[in-house]
């Protein structure tokens, strides 16, 4: 049986920080008979000349130039359309990539057939606190999603490091709701699942792509609340429950630390909350940590318990007024 074509597709917007290192793991790769699909969405630095100068070293690569913003969606939808692979790999331009990525993707898809690939993501920061609270909650919720994959409930997985079929994506492209600046990701994984599609996850550290943590509080900000503004459009019942219960937590919590300026006994409530739920949390995490290899993770569990319900009640109430399409 012959291995699958190819097409590696990557949408771009700003990227003049990342773009020559991006190719720079790209060309490094041990797999080398792939279609490399650059979309560049309109970036207004020089993310653009980049690509054109640093291209040349591929044997089969595409810079696809769009006129006007369209947002990471649309970008990808045109990859996707002027791609001829059978399999589709994304990625995105802040990532770096181990010599294996590709190759360990592709024999993982030879070997199940899979519909839809969800792989391993995690972040690396400069080593201060803020990145080390970015990086244990990025990866609970890799974690997380790789976890419901393996229950055969899929809720979740990142377009950073994922592959699907062309026909999954021929069968599910008008349900990615493009109205939404985010989702490309969790949208085509809905819409596979739904459509009773083969979801995997590929646990192995070749398959690991590293991903940048947010320099500021407003740029990571900016990025959650993108994140959680799909909510509102989610009808899948395992991902609606999921997101209630974790909203319903937090909410809990941020109302028993107010109610304690009304009585002092909601402090005890707010107390049997929080240790429950650090202890569920730091058991999980623990389980995962031999793949993910998060040093210190005690403390940086612990420091993330305590500011997570604030992040994840004023990022949800903030979602629902988050309306313009930028990425």
């Amino acid at each position: 049986e012959t291995p699958p074509s190819v097409s590696i597709i990557i949408a771009l917007h700003n990227e003049e920080k990342n773009a020559a290192s991006l190719l720079n793991s790209l060309i490094k790769q041990s797999f080398k008979n792939f279609e490399l699909i650059l979309v560049d969405d309109f970036s207004t630095d020089n993310t653009l000349k980049i690509l054109q100068e640093n291209i040349a070293g591929f044997s089969n690569a595409k810079i696809i130039s769009l006129h006007n913003h369209q947002g990471k969606k649309k970008a990808i939808a045109e990859g996707v359309k002027q791609s001829t692979g059978e399999l589709i790999i994304t990625t995105d331009a802040d990532c770096t990539h181990t010599e294996g990525w590709i190759e360990s993707i592709v024999a993982y898809y030879y070997e199940t057939k899979a519909d839809l690939i969800s792989a391993p993501v995690t972040m690396s920061g400069k080593g201060t606190l803020f990145d080390a609270l970015q990086e244990i909650e990025f990866t609970s919720l890799n974690a997380s999603g790789a976890g419901a994959i393996g229950a055969g409930k899929p809720i979740m997985c990142n377009a950073a490091n994922m592959a699907f079929t062309r026909g999954a994506w021929e069968q599910s492209k008008n349900e990615i709701r493009f109205e939404t600046a985010s989702g490309d990701d969790v949208f085509l994984l809905l819409s596979v699942k739904k459509h009773g599609g083969k979801i995997y996850f590929l646990k192995n550290s070749d398959a690991l792509v590293t991903t940048g943590t947010k320099l500021s509080l407003k740029s990571f900000f900016r990025q959650r609340i993108r994140w959680s503004s799909k909510a509102k459009y989610y009808t899948d019942k395992d991902i609606v429950i999921t997101s209630i219960v974790i909203f319903g937590i937090s909410f809990s919590q941020v109302l028993m630390l107010l109610l304690l300026f009304i009585h002092s006994t909601y402090a005890l409530v707010w107390m049997v909350i929080f240790v429950l739920k650090f202890i569920s949390d730091f058991i999980f995490l623990k389980s995962v940590n031999s793949f993910y290899r998060i040093e210190k993770l005690f403390i940086k569990a612990l420091l993330l318990s305590f500011v997570y319900p604030f992040y994840i009640f004023f990022t949800g109430i903030l979602s629902f007024f988050e309306l313009k399409n930028r990425w």
